[in-house]
């Protein structure tokens, strides 16, 4: 499992109630939401300045020199690369370089995802119909990666959010504006966004992590799965004997 799957499946559960008086030994969640610096450029100088994040995605078109110091300057935390034009052992030698996960478009060549040991995200350039959205649970991403999009939350844009997610069964990693504000974040975590990509390019992205940071820690917990109430069954009518379909007749 890649460090991102950890990270998502311990941000994503959802912890239940302690039974009885005895005081919970349990630790506290952590955060409902993870953190992702989208780099761009000056990779491992931007990866050092925004240790806020819980994860690094690289774009654009960095060298491997530049992927090697980024992972360096990550201090353990996953980092991942959009990917193009790769097959197996292109993806192979990233994840020797410390690459956490690769992240792949819906062209790229199928043996990419042969190796075992490396974290894929899928990036969605355009829309896909249900029944494909359906067939991309059974495949091995963890998170799909929603780059288009308008990026207000209207309600529209949250319906087609909680499609995404509800069909593919997958976390969500989407670039958010700097000025989302807890009710939004809210509403994001409920249509499946997992992950908040936040642009390392615009003007004081650090301060964003912080605040989002403090805005994250401060949302309430999940909530738990509400089951679904019980159908009442009606008693089927007993099958009639032999004996009374003779009378029958």
């Amino acid at each position: 499992m890649s460090k991102l799957a950890d990270l998502i499946q311990r941000t994503t559960r959802v912890e239940g109630r302690a039974l009885g008086f005895a005081a919970s030994t349990r630790k506290a969640p952590a955060g409902t939401l993870l953190l992702v610096a989208l780099v761009s450029e000056r990779w491992a100088q931007a990866v050092a300045e925004s240790q806020g994040a819980d994860s690094f995605f690289l774009t654009g078109r960095p060298g491997e020199k530049d992927i090697a110091d980024a992972v360096a300057a990550a201090n353990d935390k996953p980092v991942g690369v959009l990917a193009s034009d790769v097959d197996g052992d292109r993806v192979a030698k990233l994840r020797e370089s410390g690459v956490d996960f690769v992240t792949l478009d819906t062209d790229t060549p199928a043996n990419a995802l042969a190796p075992e040991d490396v974290g894929f995200v899928l990036h969605l350039r355009e829309d896909l119909s249900d029944m494909h959205l359906r067939a991309l649970e059974s495949l091995p991403f963890d998170a799909l990666y929603l780059e288009g999009g308008s990026p207000a939350l209207t309600i529209a844009r949250q319906i087609e959010l909680r499609r995404v997610s509800g069909l593919a069964r997958k976390a969500l990693l989407l670039p958010i504006r700097a000025d989302t504000q807890k009710d939004d974040l809210i509403a994001l975590r409920e249509s499946g966004v997992t992950l908040l990509g936040v642009d390392m390019k615009e003007r004081g992205a650090s301060d964003t992590l912080s605040r989002l940071r403090g805005i994250i820690e401060t949302l309430p917990q999940r909530r738990t799965p509400r089951e679904r109430p019980s159908e009442a069954l009606l008693p089927r009518a007993a099958a009639a004997s032999p004996d009374e379909d003779d009378d029958n007749e």
